[in-house]
């Protein structure tokens, strides 16, 4: 899998920054950021992304919510959007439907695991 163009949905800045900088050490450039899922569905029905990067914890609908990067999935995938989803949160999910999840603490090596990730990323 090419990827060139990632939309990454993550309302913590600290964290998009910090993982902004790992994704452009992997050579991506192109990352759209939305903060809740209210801009990340409408930043997916104008663009195509070949992979769509979200945290499980933002705003959905309006509302803090622990689960809203699995409402989000749902949503995008009753549009009909097939594009590859994988998670960066600060827990360790395992979510149906999803390519992996970057278990993301500033006190672990987590851009190792990132790292592998996109590798494999890579040859799918």
């Amino acid at each position: 899998m090419i990827l060139r163009k990632i939309m990454y949905v993550e309302d913590n800045m600290m964290k998009y920054m910090s993982v902004t900088r790992f994704l452009n050490r992997m050579g991506i450039y192109d990352i759209r950021h939305a903060n809740n899922s209210t801009e990340a569905l409408k930043l997916i029905e104008e663009e195509k992304f070949d992979l769509i990067m979200l945290d499980m914890h933002f705003c959905f609908e309006e509302k803090d919510d622990e689960q809203a990067g699995e409402k989000t999935i749902k949503c995008i995938r009753e549009k009909g959007i097939e594009t590859p989803i994988i998670f960066c949160s600060s827990r360790n999910w395992k979510v149906p439907g999803t390519l992996g999840n970057i278990f993301y603490n500033e006190r672990r090596d987590w851009e190792c695991e990132a790292m592998e990730l996109f590798q494999y990323l890579r040859t799918v």
